[in-house]
């Protein structure tokens, strides 16, 4: 009776956490969609120059409509995820960042004022980047014939070795065939 006690309770308990994830799930929903429509809202503030009601926050109400992301499973376990939705959507979340921030920047500089450097070039653009790629592609053929000629001599030492193994264990199977007199099957001498 006790155990069973302990198994009803063990399940309330496990209702009261799954609520309380659905509730949380919504309150990261609500959160994220507030912060999208702040980023939102201060690059078009900064592009106009006016700031008013952000279109996500009249048409939500304040309450999310849109599904919550899984960000944990029961008792805290984490839910497993597609890798590239999650990077697509750090991606893009940086993006609208970086562009907030640009807009916040390009606001304080007047036009004519102080010129901002130019943007880094992304790794593949760079010289050095491009001179990695042209010594690899040069590179490729030799070690290949390289690696190939290394993977048969390999072969033909462990070749060298089966053949002497088989000859070294034929000599003892005969060896201990005679010290048994006995013929060995397939031995011609004892035909």
């Amino acid at each position: 009776k006790s155990k069973e006690m302990l198994l009803g309770q063990i399940a309330e308990v496990d209702q009261q956490i799954e609520a309380a994830e659905g509730e949380l799930q919504r309150a990261l929903a609500v959160a994220e969609a507030l912060e999208s429509e702040r980023l939102a809202a201060a690059v078009a503030g900064v592009r106009t120059g006016a700031s008013g009601e952000g279109v996500l926050g009249a048409q939500m109400g304040g309450a999310s409509t849109a599904s919550p992301a899984k960000h944990a499973g029961a008792r805290g376990r984490p839910v497993a995820r597609n890798p590239e939705q999650v990077l697509e959507e750090v991606l893009t979340r940086n993006r609208e960042r970086a562009l907030a921030a640009e807009h916040k920047l390009a606001a304080l500089n007047p036009p004519g004022g102080v010129q901002l450097p130019p943007k880094p070039l992304p790794p593949s653009h760079l010289p050095v980047w491009r001179a990695n790629e042209a010594s690899h592609r040069d590179k490729r053929a030799a070690l290949l014939a390289a690696v190939q000629a290394k993977h048969r001599t390999k072969e033909a030492v462990s070749a060298g070795l089966r053949a002497q193994y088989r000859a070294l264990k034929r000599a003892w199977e005969q060896a201990l065939a005679e010290a048994r007199g006995e013929a060995l099957p397939g031995d011609a001498s004892t035909k």
